[in-house]
């Protein structure tokens, strides 16, 4: 990395900040380190020319990363700092083949909203549904969910679990 690239401190601050909050978005590290919007804009576009950073668009944001994660670790960090996703992420690894009316119950969003996040998890392939599989020692369940890419979710919740600001 050319050091005289993060020379400046604001570009250093907003560096180790993306470091610690992988998937972080501009108004995220705006309110974290104070810095009006056109100076944060500045210094990303910046850090991106120079490839210190990179960032990944969605469909509402772009979440800013360090060169270091792969793209598939890339696009799992940009879920889970959507607090609504990560929530459901950790109930169906908590429990899984939990069914959609527990789910429902655990999270506290509408019906819609719950269905909505379940299909863009689907979509995504972070979530699948089971049919009443029975495993030995377990009772016969309806349909429920399961977590896809289990290990490397729970690696990153692991890595990264001190930069999620709520109670995940």
């Amino acid at each position: 990395m050319d050091e005289d690239v993060l020379d400046l401190e604001n570009r250093r601050r907003i560096y180790q900040f993306i470091s610690r909050f992988q998937g972080a978005h501009l108004r995220e590290i705006k309110r974290a380190l104070g810095l009006e919007v056109g100076v944060l804009g500045y210094h990303l576009d910046y850090l991106e020319k120079k490839e210190i950073i990179t960032s990944k668009k969605g469909k509402y944001r772009k979440r800013y990363f360090t060169k270091a994660l792969s793209p598939g670790d890339k696009e799992l960090l940009g879920v889970l700092r959507q607090k609504a996703l990560r929530n459901i992420l950790m109930h169906i690894l908590l429990h899984p083949r939990c069914t959609f009316k527990e789910l429902l119950g655990a999270s506290r969003i509408s019906k819609s909203t719950l269905s909505f996040h379940l299909s863009k998890l689907r979509k995504m392939k972070l979530v699948a549904k089971v049919k009443g599989e029975v495993k030995e020692g377990e009772e016969a369940r309806g349909k429920g969910y399961r977590v896809r890419r289990e290990d490397e979710l729970a690696a990153l919740l692991i890595t990264y679990k001190s930069s999620f600001l709520d109670e995940a």
